[in-house]
């Protein structure tokens, strides 16, 4: 019985309920609230805190929607946690003195292990989602260029239908994708010139990932249309004060 009971104290909470409570008191239409969450961060604090007491071992166990759930959400929980340390800021560019500091800071505690947003999401997030180029939509920079910050948590049980509604959120949003067709031209965003081979690797090209996701957004056939990438917004997704 003290086995069990010790066990359960220091399961994982896969509710996410901490950054769910963080995302849904602080963020409103994918935009943040860093004055008011610099105040008072204690869940996000805490959330984190116990993603690094969460082992290897119990992660092992999830399955794959979980254990996805899990990693989006720590993803973009340190990201808050890192502009929440540095702010008042403008982007997180700004964050370090050399280029790309931000994402080479090994500031986020992983499996014994202290990593960098680059290591989580480069060589943890992404080697096991090529096949799922919708990771893209919910991994948030803390930038206005990247898709919205949902004001929940991912969970694995619900992980399908929040990457859809990420995926058409974003996808719909005219700032960073829209068509042109006076021009026959789509201007999207530079995420899928970054990680086009994700998207071609499921669907042949970023053209057909989108006739195939989004043909109701575009309403017309791309196959003869030049694709545009826009410049990337990396002023802070701040909400206004």
């Amino acid at each position: 019985m003290l086995a069990l009971a010790v066990t359960q104290t220091w399961a994982f909470d896969s509710s996410h309920a901490l950054w769910n409570k963080t995302l849904k008191r602080h963020v409103k239409d994918g935009l943040v609230d860093y004055k008011g969450l610099k105040r008072n961060s204690i869940d996000l604090e805490i959330y984190l805190k116990s993603i690094s007491q969460s082992p290897r071992s119990e992660f092992d166990l999830w399955s794959s929607d979980e254990q996805l759930a899990f990693l989006i959400n720590l993803y973009n929980a340190a990201t808050i946690q890192l502009i929440v340390d540095a702010y008042p800021v403008k982007s997180i560019k700004d964050i370090g003195f050399l280029p790309h500091a931000a994402w080479r800071q090994k500031r986020i505690h992983l499996w014994e292990e202290k990593i960098s947003l680059n290591h989580l999401e480069h060589d943890i997030i992404l080697p096991g989602t090529r096949h799922l180029p919708a990771v893209h939509f919910a991994l948030v920079c803390a930038a206005k260029g990247c898709p919205q910050l949902r004001s929940e948590a991912y969970t694995g049980s619900l992980l399908k239908t929040q990457l859809e509604d990420q995926g058409q959120v974003f996808l719909g949003n005219t700032s960073k994708n829209r068509i042109s067709k006076l021009e026959q031209i789509l201007y999207l965003s530079p995420i899928f010139e970054w990680y086009a081979e994700d998207f071609e690797r499921v669907s042949g090209s970023v053209k057909n990932y989108l006739t195939k996701h989004a043909a109701h957004i575009f309403q017309t056939d791309l196959s003869r249309y030049k694709i545009h990438y826009t410049r990337y917004d990396w002023s802070l997704n701040v909400s206004e004060e």
